[in-house]
């Protein structure tokens, strides 16, 4: 944890029970463009039938997490792409 409470660290998991699957995620919590985003990092095991397909049962990806709905669009007119315009957060009424 940040002295601050900025940027906190944190992980959770999910069994899915109709799939025979684990995920987990471990993550950082910040405050980006006055907004609280979860940046995380996941990893999937699946079960498998054998041995040999034992190399198909892991997939790793990241997930960010907003309390807004993240969205598309173009760049803004000048076209710098700012970590906020990537995330979709500008114009977070919409």
């Amino acid at each position: 944890m940040s002295p601050d409470g900025s940027h906190d660290t944190f992980g959770f998991s999910v069994v899915w029970n109709t799939t025979g699957s684990t995920t987990s995620w471990a993550g950082e919590y910040k405050t980006c463009c006055g907004v609280p985003v979860l940046y995380t990092t996941w990893i999937l095991t699946d079960q498998t039938e054998s041995c040999n397909d034992n190399w198909k049962s892991t997939l790793i990806g990241k997930d960010v997490f907003t309390r807004y709905k993240q969205r598309q669009g173009p760049p803004p007119i000048d076209g710098k792409l700012t970590r906020c315009h990537a995330l979709g957060l500008l114009n977070k009424s919409d």
